[in-house]
């Protein structure tokens, strides 16, 4: 019914033959890419990937270029999610660039986060651990107890890394 929904509002998969993109139509192939992903199809996070990847495609303004940083790291996520560890990897670091070159932190800890876990996975663990690190010191940074929570709990369950060591680790390669 969501997807029913968010296909009617965006006119999908129709809209996907467009070549400009407004909020509306970002944030509804968002939902529909993680939507379709649960049932191995990738249409419109093709598209998305496509868009990011030419962002002449999007009408942006001040207000709305703050969707940018979310949407990499969404695409990042759902791109680990379908085990494509490399392109993953690449959106991360893309999304992680345009994020600090707007200083925008609302989704940064989470592009650290698939950005280490995308190098862990391509068989990078020691680089994947410092940007482990660097996704919980930004969620500690950004005083979201949630988020550090979160981060530290899936670094430890997924990784067997303590949190203390990743963020030492971090800290060290900075220095």
């Amino acid at each position: 019914m969501i997807k029913r929904k968010a296909s009617k509002l965006i006119d999908y998969p129709n809209c996907l033959n467009r070549t400009m993109f407004d909020f509306v139509d970002i944030m509804g192939l968002k939902l529909i890419a993680e939507l379709e992903i649960k049932d191995e199809k990738e249409d419109a996070l093709n598209k998305l990937i496509r868009i990011l990847e030419n962002r002449n495609t999007i009408y942006i303004n001040s207000e709305t270029r703050h969707i940018l940083p979310t949407l990499y790291a969404s695409v990042a996520i759902l791109l680990g999610r379908l085990d494509k560890y490399e392109k993953s990897l690449g959106v991360a670091e893309e999304g992680i660039k345009l994020s600090l070159h707007y200083n925008d932190h609302s989704a940064l800890a989470h592009l650290y986060y698939m950005k280490g876990v995308s190098l862990k996975r391509v068989g990078t663990a020691t680089e994947s651990k410092k940007y482990l690190g660097k996704a919980i010191i930004v969620a500690i940074i950004k005083d979201s107890e949630e988020e550090t929570k979160m981060f530290k709990k899936a670094v430890k369950d997924h990784f067997g890394i303590e949190t203390d060591d990743a963020i030492i680790n971090t800290l060290k390669s900075a220095i």
